[in-house]
């Protein structure tokens, strides 16, 4: 992944719940049975979880 600085950043080792949720939510997304908005979000909090985003 990327940074929006532009630097390369690797999710930690260790994945938390968010994780589990957000990548269930972007495939719910993909077979719309979730819209995009409400995945994004949950990958929002993923990424606050592994300290990754502000």
């Amino acid at each position: 992944m990327t940074s929006r600085s532009g630097q390369n950043v690797r999710w930690p080792a260790v994945k938390g719940s968010q994780f589990a949720k957000a990548q269930l939510a972007m495939l719910a997304a993909m077979d719309d049975r979730l819209s995009i908005e409400d995945a994004r979000a949950c990958f929002g909090l993923a990424l606050k979880e592994a300290q990754l985003a502000q």
